[in-house]
């Protein structure tokens, strides 16, 4: 039987198939990195969301690359005056799921 690749679906049909397939495979349309289906949210309905934190994707969450920059220039402030000591940078970015600082670094 032939398998259909790559198709467009709403989050309503993403949750459906979710109830339906177990793990199933849903990709972003504009990075193509995995993201999850999600009935409602603090702001809003059903959507979708990046397994992790794309601050390169147009369609990732712009609060969450708010509040990521905001911790992030907080956390840069306290390691820079401790000294520098440690491995600050690859923590941050392990602990919030981020795969580029670039975002991160253009507003310096």
């Amino acid at each position: 039987m032939p398998e259909l690749e790559h198709c467009l679906i709403d989050v309503k049909t993403a949750l459906r198939v979710k109830d339906v397939i177990a793990d199933p495979k849903f990709l972003c349309p504009s990075c193509k990195e995995p993201v999850r289906p999600h009935t409602q949210s603090e702001t809003g309905g059903a959507h979708f969301e990046h397994h992790e934190n794309n601050l390169d994707c147009p369609l990732c969450y712009k609060g969450t690359a708010k509040r990521l920059y905001a911790a992030y220039k907080a956390e840069k402030k306290a390691w820079r005056e401790s000294g520098g000591k440690g491995e600050f940078l690859n923590v941050f970015l392990a602990d919030h799921k981020i795969t580029s600082i670039e975002k991160l670094d253009a507003s310096e």
